[in-house]
């Protein structure tokens, strides 16, 4: 068995606590119809096809599927979108939900595969996990969109593209490990990079191609609110600071209330206790951005490092004040009010909140220029030559 499917098995079996039974990790490994293996197959795919046949290249994610080598190429190069691990929130996986939603009207994208993630996380074109899904999915591609992805799965997917291009997008801190990790794999292979920062792209020496706020996800009118509400509305993960700003909101006048929005992350219990007792705190699992946007007066976001900041980006489209760190998109004080990095103190991070919701103006400023600036068509435009450029350089003929 290849390592890293073996490498995938053995992540999913610890999930469902049989990883250190070793009798039954064997007798699964060997048999179909073992009830922990399938039981591991029905929720993260089928992993050890037993069937190699051709379909279509929109049917890649169906059990067994291989491009049959005698099938005519599609007119145009196929797209496939591969992830480390794929989420129903986030930045990341806002943009691979708009990526894929945008191009697919001027490429066809076949979908996307996670090497692990979410079953229920949901896109407007095939899902797959595992990385048998990333295999079938790379089968059918001329050219491979990959976020996060280095090591034995990244190889595995170039050994099953059997020629084609290869795009990292970079999201992240180059100065972290595991960024420079995937960044120097892509350059030795020669693979293309794109950037979605600015001062990123130029270290990197990558293509410039900053996120597109996804209009879909704005709010049609703003509500007027009976009291100033704030909407903090992350992943609930360390990096995301919610304590902090749990903290930092009980500071703030005592007539504002506070609606925190987003998936049950680590840290989602640690910030509802840490609210216990006030009542001007709401905890809501994910929702709906046009629905906690229409509502708000200020938008809250504390972390001290991103590649782009989607949620910050979209508050602004919709009109909504916001007061962040100045880091992604709010490193331009166009788009928000700056918290410092360094005031990491709940009271003066409360002082600033106070300051920006009074800067009415500004929002209005804010979001004439995030929508002018990040808009779909340049996105779509920047994307599309990239692409084909891309394929072209890896031989795509149609």
């Amino acid at each position: 068995m290849p390592s890293d499917i073996e490498t995938h098995i053995c992540g999913v079996a610890g999930l469902m606590g049989i990883a250190n039974r070793s009798q039954d990790y064997r007798r699964m490994l060997r048999n179909p119809g073992d009830r922990d293996r399938i039981a591991i197959e029905a929720k993260y795919g089928l992993i050890f096809p037993d069937v190699h046949r051709g379909k279509r290249w929109s049917d890649w994610n169906q059990p067994g599927f291989y491009r049959d080598p005698n099938m005519p190429r599609a007119p145009r190069p196929i797209v496939g979108v591969f992830h480390t691990v794929f989420m129903t929130v986030g930045g990341t996986e806002t943009w691979v939900r708009h990526f894929m939603k945008t191009m697919q009207n001027y490429l066809p994208v076949a979908g996307i595969a996670a090497i692990d993630g979410d079953r229920d996380a949901s896109c407007p074109v095939p899902l797959g996990f595992g990385m048998k899904a990333a295999e079938a999915l790379a089968s059918v591609c001329d050219i491979a969109v990959c976020w996060g992805m280095c090591g034995e799965p990244m190889e595995a997917v170039r050994r099953h593209m059997r020629g084609g291009a290869i795009v990292h997008v970079h999201h992240g801190d180059t100065s972290s490990g595991w960024s420079r990790t995937v960044i120097e794999a892509g350059k030795q292979a020669g693979d293309a990079h794109v950037a979605v920062h600015p001062l990123v792209a130029e270290e990197l020496g990558s293509t410039y191609i900053p996120n597109a706020v996804d209009s879909s996800r704005l709010p049609p009118v703003r509500h007027q609110t009976d009291r100033t509400t704030v909407l903090w509305m992350h992943r609930f993960s360390a990096e995301k600071y919610p304590e902090l700003a749990v903290e930092a909101c009980k500071m703030c006048p005592a007539d504002w209330k506070f609606v925190f929005a987003g998936n049950n992350g680590i840290k989602w219990q640690d910030s509802v206790n840490a609210a216990e007792g006030d009542d001007r705190f709401s905890f809501i699992l994910n929702g709906d951005p046009r629905t906690l946007l229409a509502r708000a007066d200020l938008f809250l976001s504390l972390a001290d490092m991103e590649g782009f900041g989607y949620s910050v980006a979209e508050a602004a489209a919709a009109g909504v004040r916001v007061a962040s760190c100045p880091v992604g998109i709010a490193a331009d004080a166009r788009v928000a009010h700056q918290i410092p990095n360094i005031d990491r103190n709940p009271s003066r991070i409360a002082e600033h909140m106070v300051i920006a919701v009074n800067e009415h103006d500004e929002a209005a400023e804010a979001q004439r220029f995030v929508l002018d600036r990040f808009g779909e068509r340049a996105f779509i435009m920047s994307w599309e030559k990239l692409l084909m450029n891309e394929a072209k350089k890896a031989g795509f003929r149609a």
